[in-house]
């Protein structure tokens, strides 16, 4: 659920038909892509994958996966990052030892005992293992163009998988733990997190609004600049009532079907952000799965539905977005995200979104586009940054001045530029001060994060730093016989290591530092130059001398 501050966003009028995209990508040779409706473009109501990657394909991105843990699969080959197991109940997790750095999903599947015996309700019921952890991190980020499989959202992201939920579900104490550590915070008894996420997908689902561990994890994981993601849940109810697809800056997703309406079983509401493609009964989502029906076998593909579905697609557009630009902040990201939604279809009786489908802001801005949210981001202008300097600076033998300098960017001049200086040697900048340290040119390079509104870039500033006369003398005799040589004589307040050079190679050049040898007839010009030094000003002075047979 996004903040009300963050919805207002979506009132800016943003003229999304003028923006030239780049030509769509090719389509890949994966067996099942034919199949993948859901990456279709916008007009077939799929998140119109191939638009978006000429623009990006999620390199230096890493995606966790807080779910059931992963199984080994060629659709993640080379792109695993070490994750962990969050499970604490040993029984549950079929590890035996609770909490390890192994996140495999050992299984889920719940016998006819086992379902007897337990409190845990629906989450309980007899089933098979489901391998949701795989199958979700699949739609995300499974390999492309490999020639077998699906093709991924972002195939090029890294996937880090934590284990928090297995036989029967899970606590809520493992799962904000997952969460916490998924954003590279510390959490007891866990390893230090050497690839923070920059996406966290959480396709689970508990009832009640968010509150307690949950939030706050997902408060911390933001708070951490990690972009939060969860499936809005699967019970045709009001996403208020299910966390953490209640937590306040996640980004919450419902499910849309292959004509672009509500499927049945998509939670709704308030609460939700954006829709995706979430597949139903008769047509789920192709994902990375297993053969086993209790322990892990051989892999294998398989089609699920739900708002498990439809989360991860948010997930991979948002890791796209976040490797094509690294500064843009979540939220901002978050408000790129719905400005660039399609739009739900309509009813041709009302014009306006199916009633009790996604009308009323049930569903969110509109259904994720990725194609028409990379091409927002690669239009929008180059930042405008305002400083306030002083026009120069002075410097003498006792030092250089100091003066304060602030930098500013965007029409309303409040958002904070970073500032560095470029130019070490001339200038130093700390605390928002810039000090004079030589008498060349001061530049300071101001930074700034990309927007809704704005592009990431820097602008520079070069302060005029004015120093001391180098007091520059240089003397050579006016004629030079053809063959012969002079020396000049030159001097200078300043220690710095003043240099002669010919400008007219064809008549003279030098030998040494300071003779002038006669070697063409005509004019002979030298330029005698010293450089900065300290306080002292760079110089020069041009010699004149007439080249005589």
């Amino acid at each position: 659920m996004l903040s009300a501050a963050l919805s207002a966003v979506l009132s800016m009028v943003i003229a999304i038909s003028a923006v030239t995209p780049r030509p769509p990508a090719p389509a890949p040779n994966d067996t099942y892509w034919p199949k993948q409706v859901n990456l279709a473009p916008a007009d077939r109501y799929g998140i119109n994958l191939l638009a978006a990657w000429p623009y990006s394909r999620g390199a230096g991105v890493v995606i966790a996966v807080v779910d059931s843990g992963y199984v080994s699969h060629p659709e993640f080959s080379g792109r695993v990052l070490a994750g962990y197991d969050f499970v604490t109940d040993p029984e549950a997790a079929r590890d035996g030892d609770g909490r390890d750095p192994n996140p495999r999903d050992e299984g889920d599947w719940v016998s006819q005992a086992e379902s007897a015996s337990s409190q845990a309700g629906s989450e309980c019921e007899v089933r098979d293992s489901q391998w949701h952890g795989t199958h979700v991190a699949s739609i995300a980020l499974a390999a492309t163009s490999n020639g077998v499989g699906l093709a991924g959202i972002a195939p090029e992201a890294m996937l880090l998988p934590v284990r928090a939920v297995a036989r029967c579900g899970g606590t809520e104490r493992d799962v904000a733990d997952a969460i916490r550590w998924a954003a590279g915070a510390e959490v007891n008894g866990a390893p230090t997190n050497e690839h923070p996420a920059d996406v966290i997908n959480l396709s689970i689902s508990g009832e009640g609004s968010c509150s307690g561990p949950i939030a706050a994890a997902v408060e911390k994981a933001l708070s951490l600049g990690a972009v939060v993601v969860a499936a809005a849940g699967n019970d045709a109810t009001d996403a208020l009532t299910r966390s953490p697809a209640s937590c306040q800056g996640v980004i919450t997703v419902a499910a849309v079907d292959q004509s672009g309406r509500r499927t049945p079983y998509s939670n709704f509401g308030t609460a939700v952000s954006i829709s995706a493609p979430g597949g139903t009964m008769l047509a789920g989502i192709i994902g990375a799965s297993n053969e086993g029906s209790t322990i892990p076998r051989h892999f294998t593909y398989m089609r699920a539905a739900g708002t498990s579905s439809a989360a991860p697609h948010v997930a991979g557009v948002i890791a796209l977005a976040r490797s094509f630009d690294r500064t843009t902040p979540a939220p901002e990201l978050a408000a790129l995200l719905q400005m660039s939604a399609t739009p739900f279809p309509l009813d041709p009786s009302t014009g306006l979104p199916w009633a009790g489908d996604c009308d009323e802001g049930r569903c969110g801005a509109g259904i994720a586009n990725a194609g028409a949210m990379l091409a927002l981001m690669a239009a929008r202008p180059k930042p405008t940054v305002q400083f306030s300097a002083p026009e120069s600076l002075t410097i003498g033998l006792d030092g250089g001045e100091s003066a304060p300098v602030n930098a500013t960017s965007g029409a309303d001049g409040l958002a904070l530029a970073v500032l560095a200086v470029v130019s070490t040697s001339a200038c130093s900048f700390a605390d928002g001060v810039v000090t004079a340290l030589t008498a060349a040119s001061c530049r300071l390079r101001a930074t700034v994060s990309g927007t809704r509104d704005a592009a990431p870039g820097s602008v520079d500033l070069v302060l005029n730093q004015v120093g001391l006369s180098s007091e520059l003398t240089a003397r050579i005799t006016a004629k030079i016989r053809l063959g012969r040589s002079a020396a000049a004589t030159i001097a200078a307040a300043s220690s710095g290591a003043w240099k002669a050079k010919s400008l007219t190679p064809k008549t003279c050049k030098i030998l040494g530092r300071r003779t002038v040898m006669a070697i063409g007839l005509g004019t002979c010009s030298v330029k005698v130059s010293i450089p900065v030094a300290g306080p002292y000003e760079a110089a020069s002075k041009t010699l004149k001398i007439t080249i005589t047979r």
